[in-house]
């Protein structure tokens, strides 16, 4: 498994603008390609560890992974784990490699998160996780609309090209032609920065859209589902529903850590089938599993209004992931996988965009990546396995 943060200041990272493709490329690059890709200036192994030098720097943090290629010997190409780096060098495990300076053209690239393209047309791409552990649904983008400031995105259980599948999520009945996942408030090419996080089972789009502080945030996957003995239709997809056009104004934020209905704010949540297997796509929900009235009624994640922080008794920061809920029957589904909220009063100064965060009350030993949603943050978890 592949579990990467990436984000747009990555060196060689591709950007996102309000025009049509620019989505659709970004994604592949993420999803499929890997992206930054250079050639090494030398590649030298000591004691098991191999470092990487290159002078005119590199994307590589700690945690992050990177596809080496061309190297002689060959047991020094392929994804590895970074686990140092500076501005002009980064190391990785090297075991069963003899000291040496390995010899040939050696590139270096961002690790894609190891999706499939399954179809593709001008500005449409299909999507679909390899990991047969998962559901295995489908994600069609269509980036090539008459808005293109908006892309359009549809799941899907089955495909057979790149226009036709069976039980769409939203179904055209729910949101005729799909969510909208908003790239930019501007029909220009003034790039926007975004994060995306995710494994081979689920990703999410964070884009600074309004080019202000704050990340509307989008997701498609699987959720950790509650279900006993399997669950093959725990696939979401959330995205807002309506069009930017629609907007009073062009800043207006679709949180993934917004945990109020998504009808107050723009956001759509399906699953692709309920629990019980049978029918269509069905509207869900988030919510956070705190017993708070605050919570429940719409604040978001660190916001004020919440518990203290740091926490009198402890000092701690507390953290949970956000159930998702079946909105007719009433049912708890599972967990969002790979992301947590917060309860207490952190606001979005405590934490600063992509910071590092550890010594989590109950995540011993896990890193965490702050993302600012305006008014709040939230965390994607960068050390796994989701």
């Amino acid at each position: 498994m592949t579990l990467q943060v990436l984000h747009s200041a990555m060196v060689g990272a591709p950007t996102i603008s309000g025009q049509s493709g620019t989505l659709t490329t970004m994604l592949k690059a993420c999803l499929v390609d890997g992206f930054g890709l250079v050639t090494l200036d030398s590649l030298v192994v000591a004691g098991g560890i191999a470092t990487a030098t290159r002078a005119a720097g590199h994307s590589q943090s700690v945690g992050d992974f990177v596809t080496i290629a061309g190297a002689t010997p060959g047991g020094l190409n392929g994804d590895k784990a970074v686990l140092s780096a500076t501005i002009n060098t980064f190391t990785f495990d090297a075991t069963g490699v003899s000291d040496q300076t390995a010899t040939g053209t050696i590139t270096a690239k961002v690790t894609p998160l190891g999706w499939t393209r399954e179809y593709n047309a001008s500005n449409v791409e299909v999507f679909r996780s390899p990991n047969v552990a998962g559901c295995r649904h489908y994600l069609r983008v269509d980036d090539g609309g008459a808005e293109p400031r908006d892309a359009r995105v549809v799941s899907y259980e089955t495909m057979s090209d790149v226009s036709t599948g069976t039980n769409p999520s939203p179904s055209a009945a729910q949101l005729s032609g799909g969510l909208f996942w908003t790239k930019s408030n501007t029909a220009n090419s003034t790039t926007r920065a975004w994060v995306l996080a995710g494994d081979d089972r689920t990703f999410y789009l964070s884009v600074n859209h309004s080019g202000g502080a704050g990340y509307s945030t989008y997701a498609f996957g699987d959720i950790e589902s509650f279900k006993s003995g399997g669950d093959a239709y725990a696939s979401l997809i959330q995205g807002a529903t309506a069009t930017i056009l629609s907007q009073t104004s062009g800043t207006q934020y679709y949180d993934v850590d917004y945990m109020d209905a998504e009808t107050t704010t723009h956001l759509g949540t399906y699953l692709s089938r309920a629990y019980t297997g049978l029918g269509s796509s069905i509207l869900a929900k988030r919510g956070m599993p705190f017993a708070l009235a605050s919570i429940a009624t719409g604040a978001r994640s660190g916001a004020t209004g919440f518990w203290q922080y740091p926490n009198g008794p402890d000092g701690g920061l507390y953290l949970a992931r956000p159930m998702v809920f079946e909105t007719a029957l009433a049912a708890i589904r599972g967990r969002m996988r790979g992301i947590h909220v917060c309860p207490q009063a952190i606001g979005n100064a405590t934490f600063s965009h992509l910071e590092e965060v550890t010594g989590v009350t109950g995540l011993s030993g896990r890193k965490l990546k702050a993302v600012n949603s305006n008014t709040g943050v939230f965390f994607y978890d960068r050390t796994g396995p989701w």
